[in-house]
Order: structure tokens, then C-alpha cells, then sequence
């Protein structure tokens, strides 16, 4: 719920509290690549950043969801309100969800009032691999975001196969997948359809509200928790002679889910409704030491909110019930070329946006909002032989804004017209330098930049007064990474150690501000210190067993001008965060197992700006997991579990006890099973 359910939980949160084939070196039977990759690459085509690639394996693409697998990257926090598929957002050393841009197949996805892009709001199963950067993005992007970006990648057509999945588990949740790939002359096709259902009622702790009395504490089932979510994944990838090549697709998404209001207060009817379309057409062409392309797109975000079904509402915020829905079209061209042992990038990029929304309690209608941005790119590359290189980037948007006046959320009057032609601008240079073969050096330093939505900028529909003199928030950030990387021959021994230090002051932060009782106003009256360390490893032996495991340290403090808020740490950003995965796997003639083991660790924080509320306790939680592959059958079997101690409770010093949880009031599920049997068939070459 990107939007209205962000500044319902803020008003609440104010109240009273797969891959081809390849051949087993054991038996020679073919086996289907299921490896996870996560790496960063400094230097090359990521100089300009930190990242970390992952390859969505068949394990994780039929038992696990995008906030989970996100959550588990390096320097990144992921909140979620709790249940398979409920809203999740990610922060990236420190930002916030506003400021994380997330791409999927190189469509920026927040637009027009929807600022904050949901994680939950993909099928995991149309997803083949995924990057998040850290610190500065590369130019191909556009936006960079304050700390970085979430750039996802779809499913491609690949090759002629048949896959089919089914799965059940907890809180009587089902999920299920159809996919076929195919060629046809000189296109290859991909058709892919997913569904998602959970009632998502597990139990947790319901304090009453009384966080001091336990007496009237009790363990109840989540209500008005269910959520249903469907997906269809459209693509064509043709050549058009030698050298040109065009790629079509069409993604929809749309989901039917209850919103369940805070632990204390359970709701029956509160409903959110969310539809995704997107389509985009990319043309391309290779020469020998360059490339071009253009790019089209255009993206539709739909959303019902309904808290109409009682007279007064369920969630606090008055009986409401909303419309709201954005367009944006994009187009754009890029240049890439290398000469003299230089390579650089440019792009040239034209978005229009529209947000308008709809009350139907009073059935008015508020005009739409409209922006028009024109935005240039540009990155260059010096390499200075093979141990150094240095790379400048900088990009520039020009955007005019209009709004041509309408009805304050209320009924606090009338909005005048309203217009906003703005510059805005980021900025980054990169170094790095390789002493040994096996080890690389990276330095990196820039400005970064977010505009204002047009929702805080005019508006949102029944809950956020516009704020037009708002200014774009800005950071400046620098880090300094390495990363050693040594495999030993017949890939006996694999070990990638890897190591940064970041730190950013980012000023005009924008916060919501009590404006009424009902309602917000945005304001630039935050600022922030964020500093930090992260590492990862990475260790494989015999291709049999391996171990993945990171750690960020995260001291991030808020300077607003509001004194209550000034010193104070950021809520949600834990100070120490770690992951781990023991995997190992084994293969015979004709199966393969794989057993893995996860440990999952967040440290205490607080979920409120002022760090006035009870804080969250640190927690440590244990997954686990096991496939079976029969390979000739094409057969796979996969069993995880989550929270494998069913810890819905933490016990805090005095020893009363408090629910797991993300969001102030929002508690979190324990143990979560699914099992899921996959199956696939091939009938031809992969291409």
C-alpha cells in the first residue's frame, strides 16, 4: 500500500499507541544452475558504486517473496507490516523509503503520489535477477537516490520450457505458477502467470493497548489480514537483421488485501485494492566499440482505499474512501562507446506524470496534477592502464510542475492553482585502484538530490495538505570499499571478503507535520548524519558447502530544527544488522539435495521519530530449508520455514513481554512453512 496506507500508518503511529543446464562433475548428469550470486564488483561497469547481484534461484523464486530476499543484501533495511504479502519498504544505509528508487527492467517506479515503491507488489516468480547499489548508481539508471538503488530484472525468454509450480503453507496460504517459453522464427516469447493468497490470521500479542499492565495481555489470530495477488508477465525479444534488436513486455500486477489497523484496535472491512500495469518497448543497437538505444514506456498505478463501511471508520482517520491513480510515460535514448581506452555513456530522458485522485464519501473529484521533466545524463570512464581507473558522472532535470487548484482534504477550503518550474541535480566521482590481481580498492564521492512528489507537493487524496515551496532533499556522501577475491584451482576453495565505510549529511529532508486532526502537511525541517560499515563474505568449498554472511553497523542521527526530533536516531534503522546462510549440497545420479540454514539478526531500535515510544528489542531469528531436485523428471520439492522458533514475543529487561514488529503497533507473524513441488520441461536448445 504505497500510498494511502503510508499516511494512514503515519496518523495511526500519532495515536495512543533458475538457470540452464550444465553437467555434474560427479556423474555427468545434467543439473539445473540454481546458485545464488552475490557480489560486488568495483570497478568495470560498476565502478561508479558498491553492489551486490543476486540471482533469483528455483528455490527462492517458488518459496520466498521480494522483501525477504531484498532484506538479506548488505546495508539495507526492509520493514514490513507483517504476513506473506503485506507492505514492505527498504532503506539503503539510512534513507528512506522516498529516497530508494526501485526500477524494474529499467522503469523508475515511483511516480506521481505513489513516492515509495511496495516490495510486496511482485511476484518473485517473474523475477531473474536483481541489484542493489550502494551509494552512487550508474548513469544508464537516471535517479540514483540519496544511498542508492534497487534495480530489478524480469524474467527473459529463454530457450523452450514448460514450468508449472503449486504450494501451500501457513495461515492456509497457496501459491502458484504457469510459465512457457518459446521461439518462433527470430523472437523468443515468454507468457508467465503467478497467484499469491493468504488469510495471513497468525497469532500474536495483543496488549490492549496498556504497554504497563499485562493482565489484559492475550495471544489472538491477526484480523482482516488476508491478501490476494495475481501477476501476468508478457515479453517478445526479436532481431531485426544483424544488428538490431527489439524487446517488448508487458507486466500486471494487482492485489486484493485487508488492512488490519494497529494490534490493539483490529479492523473487519478496511480495504485496500492496488493495480500495476506496465508496458515498455526497448530498440538497440551494437556496433563494434559502441551501442544505442531508445526506450519507451508507460506505467498506470491504481489504488482503492476503503475505510467507508462504518460511520466513523475503523482505522481513526475518519470514514474515507479513496481513488487514487497515476500515469507516467517515459522515453528515452542513450549512447554508449569506447575509444582510446576510454568508454563513456549518455542519456537523454523526457517523463511525464499524472496523479489524480477521487473521493467517493462526498463524491468529488480534485483535478490531476501533472509534471513534465527533462533529464540528462553522463558518465565517463578513464581507465589508467588495468590497475586504475576513474569515473566522473553528473545528471541534470529540469521539471514543471502544475496543479490547477481543488478542494484541501476536510473540507479546510480551497487549493489555488498552483505551477513549479525547478532545476535539480546530482553529482559523483569514482576511483579505483587493483595492487594485486586479487584484490581491488574503491573510492567514491557525490551529491544526490530527491524532488518532492506531486503528492507532497499539491497534495494527496484525504490525509496530505500540499506543500508547493517545498525544496528537494539533497545529500552529500562519500565511501571507501575493497574487496578480495580468490578461487583456487578446480574450484576447491572460493573466498570473497568485502569491506566499505560510508558516510552522508543530508539536508531538506522532508517530514510530515500534524497539520489538523486529520490530516498533514509536508515540511523541510529534517536533517541527517549517517554513518557506517559494512562487510560480507562469501566462502565455498567443493562446490559442496558454502557459507554467505553480512554485517552493517549503522549510527544514523536526525539534525532537524524541531528540537524533539534533533539528536535523536532515525526509528527503524537498527544499529547492528546481520544475515547468514549455511548451504550444502549434494548430487548422485539422478537427484540432488540441498539443505541451508539461515540466522537473521536486528539489533534494538526505535520506530518513532522522537524515540519517545517503546523501542523495538533486538532480535535473532533462524530459518531454514530443504529442495529435492529429480532431474530427469524435471520434479523439484521445496520445503522453508521462517522464523523457525515461532518468536512472536521478545521479553525486555523488566521482563515483560513485547510483539515482534517492524512498525509501531504492526506485530510480525512466527513461524511461517511453505512447501512448494515445481516442475519444467524442456523441449529444445537453450538459445
Amino acid at each position: 500500500m504505497p500510498s494511502v496506507a503510508t499516511v494512514a500508518i503515519l496518523l495511526l503511529l500519532a495515536l495512543p499507541a533458475g538457470a540452464g543446464q550444465e553437467k555434474d562433475d560427479a556423474t555427468g548428469d545434467p543439473v539445473e544452475q540454481t546458485v545464488v550470486i552475490r557480489s560486488s564488483r568495483l570497478g568495470g561497469e560498476d565502478a561508479a558504486g558498491m553492489v551486490e547481484h543476486v540471482a533469483i534461484s528455483s528455490e527462492e523464486a517458488a518459496s520466498d517473496d521480494l522483501p525477504a530476499v531484498v532484506g538479506r543484501t548488505v546495508g539495507v533495511q526492509v520493514r514490513t507490516l507483517g504476513g506473506l504479502g503485506s507492505y514492505g519498504v527498504a532503506s539503503i544505509r539510512g534513507s528512506t523509503p522516498e529516497q530508494v528508487p526501485v526500477y524494474l527492467d529499467g522503469i523508475l517506479l515511483n511516480a506521481g503520489g505513489f513516492a515509495a515503491v511496495n516490495l510486496a507488489d511482485f511476484a518473485l516468480e517473474g523475477i531473474e535477477s536483481l541489484e542493489v547499489w550502494r551509494g552512487a548508481a550508474p548513469a544508464r539508471l537516471g535517479w540514483s537516490g540519496l544511498a542508492g538503488a534497487i534495480v530489478l530484472h524480469g524474467r527473459r525468454p529463454r530457450g523452450r520450457r514448460l514450468e508449472m509450480q503449486a504450494g501451500a503453507g501457513s495461515w492456509s496460504s497457496l501459491r502458484g505458477m504457469l510459465s512457457l517459453a518459446g521461439r518462433w522464427r527470430r523472437s523468443d516469447f515468454l507468457v508467465l502467470g503467478s497467484l499469491l493468497s493468504s488469510r495471513g490470521d497468525f497469532l500474536y500479542l495483543n496488549r490492549n493497548g496498556t504497554l504497563y499492565y499485562q493482565a489484559d495481555d492475550r495471544i489472538m489470530p491477526r484480523q482482516n489480514n488476508a491478501s490476494l495477488a495475481g501477476n501476468l508477465l508478457l515479453k517478445l525479444h526479436s532481431r531485426l537483421g544483424e544488428d538490431w534488436n527489439l524487446e517488448v513486455g508487458a507486466d500486471s500486477f494487482a492485489r486484493r488485501q485487508g488492512i488490519a489497523g494497529i494490534d490493539s484496535l483490529p479492523t473487519t472491512f478496511a480495504s485496500l485494492k492496488t493495480f500495476r500495469q506496465l508496458l515498455q518497448g526497448r530498440l538497440s543497437r551494437a556496433g563494434e566499440d559502441w551501442a544505442a538505444g531508445l526506450e519507451l514506456s508507460l506505467l498506470y498505478l491504481h489504488e482503492d482505499f476503503d475505510d467507508s463501511h462504518t460511520p466513523h471508520g475503523e482505522l481513526g482517520l475518519g470514514r474515507q474512501h479513496t481513488l487514487a491513480s497515476t500515469w507516467a510515460a517515459t522515453a528515452a535514448g542513450w549512447f554508449e562507446y569506447q575509444a582510446g581506452g576510454q568508454s563513456g555513456t549518455a542519456r537523454l530522458e523526457g517523463r511525464y506524470e499524472n496523479f489524480s485522485h477521487h473521493d467517493q464519501v462526498s463524491d468529488r473529484e480534485v483535478p490531476g496534477k501533472d509534471r513534465f521533466a527533462l533529464a540528462a545524463n553522463y558518465r565517463h570512464r578513464w581507465p589508467s592502464g588495468k590497475r586504475f581507473g576513474l569515473e566522473p558522472s553528473a545528471r541534470g532535470e529540469l521539471q514543471y510542475s502544475h496543479f490547477p487548484g481543488g478542494p484541501l482534504p476536510g473540507g479546510l477550503g480551497e487549493q489555488q492553482p498552483q505551477d513549479s518550474l525547478r532545476p535539480y541535480w546530482q553529482a559523483a566521482i569514482s576511483a579505483w585502484y587493483q595492487p594485486l590481481p586479487v584484490l581491488r580498492l574503491l573510492l567514491s564521492a557525490g551529491r544526490s538530490s530527491r524532488p518532492p512528489s506531486l503528492a507532497e507537493l499539491f497534495g494527496d487524496r484525504g490525509s496530505v495538505i500540499g506543500n508547493p515551496r517545498l525544496r528537494a532533499e539533497s545529500a552529500w556522501r562519500g565511501d571507501a570499499g575493497l574487496r578480495y577475491d580468490r578461487r583456487l584451482p578446480g574450484n576447491r576453495l572460493g573466498l570473497r571478503l568485502e569491506g566499505a565505510l560510508f558516510a552522508s549529511r543530508a539536508s531538506d529532508l522532508i517530514t510530515y507535520v500534524q497539520n489538523s486532526q486529520s490530516s498533514v502537511r509536508p515540511e523541510n525541517i529534517a536533517a541527517a548524519d549517517i554513518m557506517g560499515v559494512e562487510s560480507s563474505l562469501r566462502l565455498e568449498l567443493w562446490q559442496s558447502l558454502s557459507l554467505q554472511a553480512n554485517y552493517t553497523y549503522l549510527h544514523a542521527v536526525n539534525r532537524s530544527s524541531v528540537s524533539y526530533y534533533r539528536g535523536k536516531r532515525l526509528p527503524g534503522r537498527p544499529a547492528h544488522e546481520a544475515w547468514a546462510r549455511l548451504e550444502y549440497r549434494w548430487r548422485a545420479p539422478g537427484h540432488a539435495w540441498k539443505l541451508w540454514l539461515d540466522v537473521d539478526y536486528a539489533g534494538a531500535n526505535y520506530l518513532d521519530a522522537a524515540n519517545l515510544k517503546e523501542d523495538a528489542l533486538a532480535r535473532l531469528l533462524l530459518g531454514a530449508g530443504l529442495s529435492f531436485r529429480h532431474r530427469r523428471s524435471g520434479l523439484m520439492l521445496i520445503l522453508e520455514v521462517r522464523n523457525l522458533l515461532d518468536t512472536i514475543t521478545l521479553a525486555d529487561g523488566s521482563g515483560r513481554l513485547r510483539p515482534l514488529r517492524d512498525f509501531e503497533a504492526f506485530p510480525l507473524p512466527g513461524l511461517t512453512a511453505l512447501v512448494t513441488l515445481r516442475y519444467h520441461v524442456d523441449w529444445g536448445e537453450e538459445p
